[in-house]
């Protein structure tokens, strides 16, 4: 897996790691990090789309909660 990558003029981004939070064999790895605030960055330019489309932002949330369940 590449650890490091590099960028022209000479600047260097270093991967964190897979893992972004362990508790004993409890781990939490950054693309779950990642895909979480994607989906809560998405739904918050949604509730503002709403809110500007005059659409109720309760039908929102419970549509974002069954897509999330459902995939």
């Amino acid at each position: 897996m590449i650890q490091s990558a590099m960028l022209p003029f000479k600047i260097t981004l270093k991967s964190p790691g897979e893992v972004f939070f362990r508790v004993d064999s409890f781990e939490i790895y950054w693309y779950g990090v990642m895909i979480a605030l994607g989906f809560v960055a998405a739904l918050g330019a949604t509730l503002w789309a709403a809110r500007r489309e005059k659409i109720d932002p309760e039908r929102v949330l419970n549509l974002s909660a069954l897509l999330l369940i459902g995939g």
